[in-house]
């Protein structure tokens, strides 16, 4: 049944088109099987086939393209196949894949997945993308990245062939190339090309070697020590209080006022933001501290998990 459309392609079979200017521009037999639902979807279709559009200007300027699938608003708005007949596109969620323009074999799946940005449109194949903001500035040529999780990837522009799949995994990652980050956090803050991240948090902080492997919960957290020199502790307490530390929990603690034969490391953040601005933490344990005013305490983020660089 037709519903809508152009009266020329009255011959069209097993069509559903409902919405001002949904699928305005068919004019062809070949559209059979075509579904657009919602006002501007398909507009500009005049001979794509097998192409489901569900949604304000979803697919709004595929002419040709093929077997594309887009739910949501202005899902897919921008694709048109680089060939008559390719395709295959899947986007789903508001503006998922928006500013990809002739890619093929694309997955968009999220609020805003691999969205892309006007004016250096994803020209790129073969990309997965699953997650609320998954791939959200993709563009160019960047092909084969496989991106799963809340704002994985977010930074990705034109970097190829990268695995990311964990919450905010690779999530500074930029242009580089065969990074695989799996797990919550791994490999934040990388910026090296041919890296591997296994765990959460896993060189969350790492960003000066290509070519590693991390393995490991909070495996080498950050590639340095850090000291701070401002550090109060109590007599038998586990709390520790300074200025400012830009420290992480799980750090390996060590400095005047602990035993060295005891494996102190950082249990808890109580003030401040971990990584960011701490003025008070706990340790694993107290009974061995003793009372100091504004020691030194240094700060290990490199003794956990396995590394090779």
């Amino acid at each position: 049944q037709n519903t809508g459309g152009d009266a020329s392609a009255g011959a069209l079979s097993h069509t559903v088109i409902i919405g001002v200017n949904a699928g305005d521009a068919i004019d062809n037999v070949d559209a059979n099987g075509t579904v657009a639902i919602g006002s501007g979807s398909l507009t500009s279709n005049t001979s794509g086939q097998y192409n489901t559009s569900v949604g304000y200007q979803s697919l709004f300027t595929n002419i040709d393209g093929n077997k594309n699938t887009a739910l949501g608003y202005q899902a897919g708005y921008s694709f048109e196949a680089d060939t008559d007949g390719h395709g295959q596109l899947t986007a789903i969620g508001y503006r998922a894949g928006k500013f990809m323009t002739t890619g093929t074999g694309n997955t968009f799946i999220g609020s805003e997945a691999g969205l892309g940005i006007d004016g250096t449109e994803l020209t790129g194949d073969n990309n997965t993308c699953v997650g609320n903001n998954a791939g959200y500035v993709m563009q160019g040529v960047c092909s084969a990245n496989t991106i799963v999780g809340k704002s994985t990837g977010v930074s990705l522009t034109t970097g190829d062939q990268n695995t990311l799949i964990g919450t905010y995994a690779g999530y500074k990652l930029v242009t580089d190339a065969n990074v695989t980050a799996l797990g919550h956090k791994a490999g934040y803050n990388n910026l090296q090309g041919a890296c591997t991240f296994l765990g959460a948090e896993a060189g969350q902080n790492f960003s000066t070697a290509s070519s590693a492997l991390l393995v490991g919960y909070r495996a080498v957290k950050g590639n340095e020590t850090y000291t701070v020199a401002t550090c109060d502790t109590t007599l038998g307490s586990a709390t520790v209080n300074c200025d400012s530390a830009d420290i992480y929990i799980g750090d390996v603690v060590t400095g005047t006022g602990l035993d060295a034969g005891v494996a102190y490391h950082v249990a808890s953040i109580t003030n401040g933001t971990e990584g960011d601005s701490v003025t008070r933490f706990e340790l694993n344990v107290g009974t061995s501290v003793t009372a100091q005013t504004d020691t030194t305490l240094t700060f290990d983020p490199t003794n956990t998990g396995f590394a090779i660089t």
